[in-house]
């Protein structure tokens, strides 16, 4: 009687064990898609690189209305940088979305597509953050536009500088930010505005701090 329960105790602790592991090989696997939105600004059309990490496989899925761009890849396995190519557009402003899922993944991952009409107002800027170190400095990014436009107003004190901070057209704009005493990193959002254009544009800004993972 006493063996048989000893066996029972260790075949039950070796089927939680395998239990759990089981659980954790099951976990969510990363999906990140960015960026989030993106503009052609040109009516001639052109490209734009879409960048999607991830370890599993992954599907891009599009509305079959959605003719007037096209992806250079469909599918895949792992890191991937997928082109999107806009045809010319001889109408107004034309919007467009595209679903990437990845199998493990807990929701999938949608990616906006703008292309501005004949005439149309716009205003775009980088779409990846602007990283700096601990000890601050300067970055600069490129702002396209055709419109005067202006950046609102820096409520953080760690940004010293933005400049230039309004004009009119495309600009090299440079952020300056103070170093960063403390352990944690920091971010902030700046916000860009033009003459006639619905959507604001944003830079994220982040930068580490003395403790870096």
């Amino acid at each position: 009687m006493k063996k048989y329960i000893r066996l029972t105790a260790t075949g039950l602790i070796t089927a939680l064990f395998f239990l759990n592991f089981t659980c954790r090989e099951e976990d969510d696997v990363d999906l990140d898609v960015f960026p989030s939105r993106a503009y052609f600004h040109d009516v001639e059309g052109g490209d734009i690189e879409i960048y999607i990490q991830t370890p599993a496989a992954w599907t891009i899925t599009k509305d079959d209305t959605d003719t007037w761009f096209r992806l250079d890849q469909m599918s895949g396995t792992g890191n991937a940088t997928v082109t999107a190519t806009a045809s010319k557009n001889e109408g107004d402003e034309r919007v467009g979305t595209i679903t990437v899922t990845a199998e493990g993944a807990a929701e999938p991952c949608t990616v906006t597509l703008f292309q501005i009409g004949l005439g149309d107002p716009y205003l775009v800027t980088i779409p990846h953050p602007l990283e700096f170190i601990k000890e601050g400095g300067d970055t600069s990014f490129n702002l396209d536009s055709n419109v005067e436009w202006s950046v609102g107003d820096v409520s953080e004190e760690w940004i010293t500088a933005v400049n230039p901070s309004s004009g009119k057209g495309s600009a090299y704009v440079t952020v300056t930010v103070a170093e960063n005493t403390n352990e944690e990193g920091r971010q902030a959002i700046l916000v860009f505005t033009g003459k006639g254009v619905s959507t604001p544009a944003t830079v994220t800004i982040k930068q580490y701090g003395t403790v870096y993972y």
